[in-house]
């Protein structure tokens, strides 16, 4: 049954009467926890408010229905409203429309403000329509959850336009959607504070003009609540603030300022051997690699990676990585390199900064030159590396290789085992006494099994350690190949790949 606002008394009824507001209000009633037993309404007045609950302690799970009778063609907005906005207690309400067979049309979930829900629909050609309110994710609406809603049925009405005119804020230029910086503008619809629901975007003209005429779909834009967002190449977002357009009206945002992005210049160096002063270079070994990163408030970050050229240089180009003023730090990495991170350091707007020499602290031990085999099935493969000292003293060292092989087609998926200069047969660690500066070539032998399936592969590691105990001292390591079969043939996995992959694992 329906109950008006409340009222005290005679007077305070006469009065409700006699100015009685556009909208109506009603009051939920059971039995209506099904389609074909919907509670029967009539739209008297926009909003049409009924306020219900979700009995706690009915037989079943509850869940209400209302058919409604309205004017063919009317869109309406359905607003299911519970505890996220305090008009009830219902924590997450959840809302769907139906046609008068009864037939599920759409439901919404938290399209509304907070969990709240809402929902637009046309009224269908025989002017009738049932609610379903539940409470989420009852998208059967057999009934789940308890408490008191508010569910407002709201008449849209069509607005005119909304329209806006973009422009430099900085230069004054109107910015155009047909050249840089290509500016878009989206409108939103908002509910209360949200504005998350995208209705339509538009182009500027060549005079930063642009207009929304209809949504995406071709269909007039309603009244409501709106705001327009602008974007464009190298420049902030800009958002309007919340405002209303009225059935019928022209609403005109008039000029709009978008200001452009800041960026640094540039950030600039170069990585020297701390030992010699020699460049580091990144396009061949040790393959130096840099990284800059910034901190926001207490969350720090890197913003870009790059390798050292083959001077040992590098350069982070402000526009091309979108790096806006602040402060920054480097951290450089080489193989056998101890890790580098520079002091900070400040860049401001399009400032062009070179930090010098960074100089990195080389491990004792250089792994140089890869002598490398080309892996044929059935073979044996000869590979060695050049092992230089980089102390100010002699290095009593041992070398070794260890190789992994995996091979899905086996009971045991992977192995490793150690080789030495005669391979398996002789897998000790070969030992070296190498004065300062002083390098020399350490070989390996391995054979290639015969039969190694497709998708199978190998891998030969190097390693070098510190004697005594030099499996417990490493000092360096390098991978020397790693080989797969490939149509019959082992085939060598280049270089770059392999890095690449290591590099991932590593996370650098």
């Amino acid at each position: 049954m329906r109950t008006p606002i409340l009222a005290r008394g005679l007077l305070a009824s006469a009065l409700f009467w006699l100015f009685l507001p556009a909208w109506a209000m009603a009051q939920e009633f059971e039995p209506n926890n099904s389609c074909d037993t919907a509670q029967t309404e009539t739209l008297s007045g926009s909003p049409h408010i009924i306020l219900g609950e979700l009995d706690p302690f009915a037989e079943q799970a509850d869940v209400d229905f209302f058919r409604f009778t309205a004017q063919p063609g009317t869109v309406l907005r359905l607003d299911l409203e519970g505890q996220p906005t305090g008009a009830g207690d219902l924590g997450d309400p959840f809302v769907g429309w139906f046609d008068s067979a009864c037939q599920l049309m759409a439901f919404d979930d938290d399209s509304g403000e907070g969990l709240n829900s809402q929902l637009h629909l046309v009224v269908p050609g025989d002017g009738l329509f049932t609610v379903g309110v539940t409470n989420c994710c009852d998208s059967g609406f057999n009934g789940v959850g308890q408490g008191s809603y508010r569910l407002s049925v709201t008449e849209r009405n069509s607005i005119g336009s909304i329209s806006g005119l973009v422009f430099n804020a900085e230069t004054g230029v109107p910015l155009s959607s047909y050249e840089p910086p290509y500016v878009v503008a989206y409108l939103n619809q908002c509910t209360g504070t949200e504005c998350t629901y995208g209705v339509a975007d538009a182009l500027a003209d060549a005079h930063g003009v642009f207009a929304f005429l209809t949504d995406y779909w071709g269909q007039p834009l309603l009244d409501g609540d709106y705001q327009v967002s602008l974007r464009a190449e190298g420049f902030d977002e800009f958002l309007t603030d919340i405002f209303t357009a009225e059935a019928a009206a022209n609403v005109h945002l008039g000029v709009l300022g978008m200001s452009p992005k800041q960026y640094i210049g540039s950030i600039g160096g170069q990585l020297r051997d701390a030992l010699d002063g020699s460049p580091i270079p990144g396009i061949v070994p040790p393959w130096a690699w840099v990284t800059l990163s910034t901190c926001d408030g207490p969350q720090c970050f890197e913003l870009a990676s790059t390798s050292a050229d083959e001077n040992g240089q590098f350069h982070f180009d402000g526009l091309y990585w979108r790096v806006a003023p602040g402060d920054f730090w480097i951290t450089a990495r080489a193989d056998g390199f101890s890790i580098l991170e520079s002091a900070t350091f400040q860049v401001g707007r399009d400032e062009h900064v070179d930090i010098g020499d960074l100089h990195l602290a080389p491990f004792p031990v250089r792994l140089g030159e890869l002598h490398h085999c080309e892996p044929v099935a059935g073979q044996t493969c000869r590979f060695g590396i050049e092992v230089s000292a980089r102390t100010s003293k002699r290095l009593r060292a041992e070398v070794w290789s260890t190789v992994e092989y995996v091979d899905y087609t086996r009971p045991v998926l992977s192995t490793r085992f150690q080789l030495g200069r005669n391979g398996v047969a002789n897998p000790a660690p070969q030992s070296l006494n190498l004065a300062s500066g002083e390098t020399r070539t350490v070989m390996f032998e391995l054979r290639i099994p015969q039969d190694a399936p497709a998708g199978s592969w190998v891998c030969a590691t190097i390693f070098v350690g510190e004697s005594p105990f030099a499996q417990f001292h490493t000092l360096a390591e390098q991978t020397a190949f790693c080989a797969t079969p490939q149509n019959g043939v082992m085939t060598r996995v280049p270089d770059k790949e392999v890095r690449m992959r290591q590099r991932g694992k590593q996370g650098k």
